[in-house]
């Protein structure tokens, strides 16, 4: 009895002990703008960085706040790294990065970041563009708190995307115990 209770504890130990590779799609880790951040510079290259390798075949497009798109000069991918350099500097506006990428285990997926530019204006600037600059940073203030939003959003997705192991492992222990009720039973 304790041998089969041993043998059957071996046959299954490996499926705890590594890690499950269901979930090892390239999911976006880090970037250049972060998601949510204000900058205060021009940028003209982005850079997206992946937990997974990444193919070359890589989509990125760039909204402006009236969803204009952004010309990208050269998408340059590096997995799991993406570069995007843009034809002209980006200016004060807020910013929507939609990606698209199939990982080296072949599986697609997308997702969207946001972030803002507001690049500081010279001194000699007319009356109206001051009240355009207001209007521009009450606008970020508002942009902000939702992108706080996304935040939130972004780390419950994650959250959700790694309790999704939570049926596979319980479907595996209430198998491990009908096989040993089973032996159980045979030998009794």
């Amino acid at each position: 009895m304790n041998k089969q209770i041993l043998i059957i504890f071996i046959l299954f130990l490996p499926i705890f002990v590594f890690p499950n590779h269901n979930g090892a799609h390239s999911y976006l880790q880090n970037s250049f703008p972060e998601h949510g951040s204000v900058i205060e510079e021009e940028v003209s290259e982005l850079e997206l960085v992946f937990n997974a390798g990444i193919e070359k075949s890589s989509i990125v497009e760039i909204y402006g706040s009236e969803e204009n798109s952004i010309a990208i000069k050269e998408l340059t991918v590096e997995s799991p790294n993406i570069y995007v350099t843009l034809e002209e500097a980006l200016q004060t506006d807020n910013y929507e990065v939609r990606w698209a990428v199939i990982g080296d285990d072949g599986h697609p997926t997308d997702g969207v970041f946001h972030f803002s530019i507001y690049l500081p204006v010279k001194e000699e600037v007319e009356h109206e563009k001051v009240e355009e600059i207001e209007e521009i940073e009450q606008l970020d203030e508002v942009l902000n708190g939702e992108n706080e939003l996304r935040k939130e959003e972004s780390k419950n997705v994650i959250a959700d995307k790694q309790s999704s192991n939570l049926p596979f492992i319980i479907s595996l222990i209430v198998i491990g115990v009908a096989v040993f009720l089973f032996i159980y039973r045979r030998k009794g």
